[in-house]
């Protein structure tokens, strides 16, 4: 996938904003505060039709106005499409082709991006909640089908979970919990076909990232193994953890507990990797799921600040695996990718 151009009025701090990317690398230079990330954000728009920074589509607004546009023009397989985004009222507005979408997963075919910021050094040694976001949207940006299967899935847990809080078992609760593990079923098995090719690219990443000779896995933790009878055996599991549940008023096990482990060289990579293991490693699994779809379909690579968050001889790793990931946009107060496409981002935004 590729993004031929961007355009932003009234974006965050951007009152107008015309970008014309390089198929390659792209790099956005400019002092702290100028807006760097606010174009990353806006490129992550044009993927998911939401944002990594605020659930509140009226903080995109330019102060003192009353609404924002966002739209990118992108190609993939030599067929370009138009995705806009329209903000206005605290609401938003998706066009593909000037034609509204009713569902937000349509963009998935459309146009995608993975993303590194500064917040995913954190990823090993922080909560498994944060691990399991992670997959989450990995998986929901390369899958439709997770993207439906998780949606129907979260929407029987909040609705078990409200009849939970009634503090005894009913027969709604019965038919409600034979209902979620057919989708915890799917989501499972589609959680563990992307993990199969997940590993072989974070594989390749880690060992470009710290070099040869090491040895970096992840894995997926689950609330229950794969195998025949699942569904079987997770309504087992749901029922003799019934009381439990109904005390909690919420469900103690299923997908929703699972969590990603990686380890370096055999150890937890948590407890035994480095500072700057880690952040490598960090940056590796957000950028596994770039490798993973063959050709046009890659995504574009989104990097905020990535070289202020590695040492000297990682950045030049990085620098010399570019070229592998396709196109990318990388924030930075300074330069560090030699003949990438330079934009400077301030006051006044100019291509160099």
């Amino acid at each position: 996938m590729i993004l031929r151009s961007l355009t932003l009025l009234r974006f965050r701090n951007h009152r107008k904003l015309v970008i014309a990317p390089s198929l390659g690398a792209n790099e956005l230079v400019g002092p702290n505060g100028a807006g760097k990330t606010n174009v990353l954000e806006a490129i992550d728009f044009l993927s998911l039709g939401r944002s990594w920074r605020t659930s509140d589509m009226g903080d995109v607004v330019q102060e003192g106005e009353s609404e924002a546009y966002v739209r990118g023009e992108v190609e993939e397989g030599g067929i370009t499409r138009r995705i806009e985004v329209s903000f206005r009222g605290g609401g938003r507005a998706v066009l593909l082709d000037g034609k509204p979408l009713a569902r937000l997963s349509d963009l998935r075919g459309a146009f995608s991006a993975v993303r590194f910021t500064p917040e995913d050094v954190s990823l090993f040694r922080g909560s498994p909640s944060g691990r399991r976001a992670f997959l989450d949207e990995a998986l929901s940006r390369l899958s439709g089908d997770y993207l439906l299967a998780y949606g129907r899935f979260r929407h029987l847990l909040e609705e078990r979970n409200r009849a939970l809080k009634g503090g005894r078992w009913t027969p709604l609760l019965e038919t409600l919990t034979e209902r979620l593990v057919v989708e915890e079923e799917r989501v499972e098995a589609l959680r563990g076909r992307f993990l199969e090719r997940l590993e072989g690219a974070f594989g390749t990443l880690s060992a470009a990232l710290l070099g040869e000779g090491r040895e970096a896995r992840v894995r997926l933790k689950r609330f229950l193994e794969p195998g025949e009878d699942f569904a079987r055996r997770a309504l087992a599991l749901h029922l003799s953890q019934k009381e439990r549940d109904l005390v909690l008023g919420s469900t103690q096990a299923g997908p929703q507990r699972d969590d990603l482990l990686v380890t370096l060289d055999g150890r937890e990579a948590a407890s035994y990797a480095s500072q700057g293991e880690s952040r490598a490693l960090a940056l590796a699994l957000r950028l596994a799921p770039a490798l993973i779809p063959k050709g046009a379909g890659r995504p574009v690579v989104l990097l905020d600040d990535v070289f202020g968050e590695l040492d000297q001889e990682r950045r030049r790793r990085l620098v010399a695996i570019l070229p592998r990931l396709g196109q990318s946009f990388i924030t930075g107060t300074t330069a560090h990718v030699a003949g990438a496409r330079r934009f400077h981002i301030g006051k006044k935004d100019s291509e160099e």
